[in-house]
Parts: C-alpha cells; structure tokens; sequence
C-alpha cells in the first residue's frame, strides 16, 4: 500500500520521528507515550535500530536511511523521549 495515496503520509511520518528521534512530542500527550510503551514494551528498540542504522549505511552507503541526514542514527540512538521506555521488556 503506498501511504501517499491515503493521505497518511504525513501522519506516518510524524509518528515514525516520536518513536524513533522524540519528534513531534508536544503533539501527544505524555499520558499516551506511557501508556502506548506499557503495552507495546519498547525493549531496546533505540540501541538496536541505531545499530542496524549504522551497519546499513556502511554496508550500502547509498540506502534510503541516508535521506534522513547523518545524524539520524545518533538522533535514533540519543531518543530522549522515549529512553525512559527502552528497557521496559
């Protein structure tokens, strides 16, 4: 299914940068955060995308991961919002 087409484009994209970078957090409730990674428990997803971020970049330099600028692992990785949820298994 391409999101485009169903005009979810921009609300899958807004949710991918809270889950992976802490994006967009003023727009969810605090409230919601926790009560999603209660019941969705995040066990280590930051360190473990970060990781499979990078090897793909050194792997395949020119991968789609690259669009979203050199930092992107780090900013993966240094998720501030949701470190409080990465070791809840």
């Amino acid at each position: 299914m391409r999101f485009r087409q169903h005009g979810l484009e921009g609300l899958l994209d807004a949710d991918l940068d809270l889950d992976n970078m802490g994006g967009y957090k003023d727009y969810v409730h605090a409230d919601t955060v926790a009560d999603v990674n209660k019941h969705y428990p995040r066990r280590q997803w930051s360190k473990c995308f970060s990781s499979k971020l990078r090897e793909e970049i050194s792997l395949k330099p020119w991968c789609h991961s690259t669009a979203m600028g050199p930092s992107f692992p780090d900013d993966v990785e240094n998720n501030a919002l949701m470190e409080p949820y990465d070791g809840i298994f």
